[in-house]
């Protein structure tokens, strides 16, 4: 899928101990398939599942790469909503320091996967793409994604 772990250990946050895993991201040089055709099509389509997903209107998104960075008041940017180069699934990436990211860690119990220590960004959650798939009409999808 991508993955690599790298690390895996224990912090302790708000007097929490939390796991962490810390992933590194993965880039193979191959060559494009004829899927390239449809590929840059489901690109554009899950780029407008996620502008269309999001009902939260105090967070504003801004396109970033394969995705979406999310934005507070102020301008301060808080998270990241996408698909990362060769992984199977949609990201939710909250950056330290933002509101976003206090009120997750408020909520959140698991194991964190650490995306980048170095920019201090965790995945929050992930949704498998072959789950939205389940969803054969756009906005069947939609509603998964909302969930």
């Amino acid at each position: 899928m991508g993955i690599n772990l790298k690390n895996t250990g224990i912090i302790n946050f708000k007097d929490k101990n939390i796991t962490y895993n810390f992933v590194k991201e993965q880039h193979v040089n191959e060559p494009i398939s004829d899927n390239i055709y449809n590929a840059i099509n489901d690109y554009y389509n899950l780029m407008y599942l996620i502008k269309n997903s999001w009902l939260n209107k105090k967070f504003i998104l801004k396109m970033y790469g394969a995705g979406y960075n999310i934005y507070g008041i102020n301008d301060e940017l808080q998270a990241w909503i996408g698909a990362k180069e060769k992984y199977e699934c949609l990201m939710f990436i909250i950056f330290y320091g933002g509101m976003l990211y206090d009120n997750a860690q408020k909520n959140f119990k698991g194991t964190m996967e650490v995306f980048d220590f170095d920019e201090d960004m965790w995945i929050y959650s992930k949704l498998n793409f072959i789950d939205i798939l389940k969803g054969k009409k756009a906005r069947d999808q939609k509603e998964i994604i909302k969930k």
